[in-house]
């Protein structure tokens, strides 16, 4: 054999030795070609080696699927703490907001009711959006949140006792949040005779201009009080929760200066048209009662109510009037209905029966059926179902029948909407510095937890329902 085909072999046992080694291995470390198969065979695949590199696509998919695991558990984590607080405090919440409606308020509206038929008659010549007009007027200049802006007031009249000085023998100022003569004894002073400077006193409270939208507001038939005094529709960032309430201290000085104004009739010898005044004072108080959106503002009206009718009672005693009786009996107290059940033992399923029962009975008074249907709302942060999944039938149902049946205007309509809708819109946390650590933790929990589900709901019951319990 010549030296050039030696040459030759060597040269393609050495190609052969490449090109059937696995990964530079010769071939003596491949294992058995199975039987019937040859190495480039189109059925033959290599098995994977131990140890062998897992591809890239296997291994980004690997940690897609923990990482999505991971994020699963921490949403679910987060959401308990909503649901937790929905389901811990829902009893104390409960007791919290049903007890005002059920028990006190309750009371105190059957004593007011009482005197209904010592108000003044009506007068239906004087339109509801007129008379809430004229009663927007009378509130205090003041700025409202900007969910509520007001409607803009021409002018308001002035209250001219405010700067001047109480004669001393008109007893001296009463104090707090009237600078006039004390009602419970001003009606029997005048009487008794006082002085033509007294007399001059008297009649500054009782011509004031004020007292021609008093007495329109007294006598009108019904009261556009939402209509009257805000701009609608509410704002996107408004919330039942934080309507505004009516001035207070103001409707009360209105009561406690009619009856300065009575006692100025009394004084020079008008006794019929001071009986007028204090009837009509009834019926502003009843105005309240009648036409107001929430309890506040009733008992507001209640508390104008009592003040005209001691002052009607006054009034016949020193008249002596035969009609002292009725007017006395008309202010007598009124308990609690024995076998009454206390809001404080009612479970929430309970309590959203009661508030179910107040909304749907038309023998209640507006406001409480107003306040039955916010607080049915709100009771839907304190159940899991409603609070992830909004209100049920029952509470859609129920707010569907009070459009067609309660709300007569409007405004009141427009507050329907806001009340059941408040818990779906998202909650200012301004406030959050002024947390202790526990409240901005779960706060803060709740909100993430709304901006994961795109649920308002969440953050917003944790916020309803603590601000309650803590």
């Amino acid at each position: 054999m010549t030296e050039q085909r030696v040459g030759e072999r060597e040269r393609v046992r050495e190609r052969e030795h490449q090109d059937g080694a696995w990964f530079g291995a010769p071939r003596e470390g491949q294992m058995p070609v199975p039987v019937g198969e040859t190495a480039t065979g189109a059925g033959y695949a290599a098995p994977p080696q131990p140890g062998a590199a897992e591809t890239s696509a296997a291994r980004w998919k690997r940690r897609a699927v923990r990482a999505l695991r991971d994020l699963v558990i921490s949403a679910a984590i987060i959401a308990l703490v909503p649901i937790g607080m929905t389901l811990s405090v829902s009893r104390q919440w409960v007791s919290a907001n049903m007890a005002p409606i059920h028990n006190n308020s309750m009371v105190k509206l059957r004593e007011a009711e009482q005197a209904r038929r010592l108000a003044a008659p009506k007068n239906p010549a004087i339109s509801p959006m007129r008379a809430g007009e004229l009663l927007a007027a009378l509130s205090p200049q003041r700025r409202e949140s900007e969910p509520f802006p007001l409607r803009p007031v021409a002018s308001r009249p002035t209250r001219p006792w405010e700067d001047a000085t109480v004669p001393e023998a008109l007893g001296g100022p009463r104090g707090g949040s009237w600078n006039g003569p004390r009602p419970e004894k001003i009606l029997g002073i005048a009487a008794a005779g006082i002085s033509a400077d007294d007399i001059a006193y008297l009649r500054m409270i009782a011509e004031a201009p004020i007292w021609q939208s008093v007495d329109q507001i007294a006598v009108a038939p019904s009261v556009d009080v939402i209509g009257g005094r805000f701009e609608l529709p509410f704002r996107p960032e408004a919330h039942a929760y934080a309507m505004p309430i009516w001035p207070f201290a103001g409707s009360k000085e209105l009561a406690y200066a009619s009856v300065s104004r009575a006692a100025y009739y009394l004084a020079t010898g008008n006794v019929r048209e001071a009986e007028a005044v204090l009837t009509r004072t009834i019926g502003f108080g009843f105005v309240f009662i009648d036409n107001a959106t929430n309890l506040i503002d009733v008992l507001i009206g209640r508390v104008i109510v009592g003040i005209g009718r001691s002052g009607l009672e006054d009034l016949y005693r020193v008249t002596r009037d035969p009609r002292l009786a009725d007017v006395v009996a008309a202010g007598r107290e009124v308990k609690l209905p024995p076998g009454l059940r206390r809001t404080s033992l009612l479970s929430p399923s309970e309590a959203r029966e009661m508030a179910l029962s107040n909304a749907n009975n038309a023998s209640l008074q507006r406001a409480v059926r107003l306040e039955s249907l916010n607080l049915l709302a709100q009771s839907t942060c304190t159940n899991p179902r409603e609070l992830v999944l909004g209100p049920g039938r029952d509470v859609r149902d129920a707010y569907a029948k009070a459009s067609r049946e309660l709300a007569r205007f409007p405004g009141e309509r427009a507050l329907l909407d806001l009340m059941l809708d408040s818990p779906n819109r998202p909650v200012d946390i301004g406030n959050a510095g002024r947390m202790d650590p526990v409240s901005r933790v779960v706060v803060g929990t709740s909100t993430i937890a709304s901006l994961i589900f795109n649920n308002p709901r969440m953050s917003y019951c944790t916020r309803i329902v603590m601000g309650n319990w803590r």
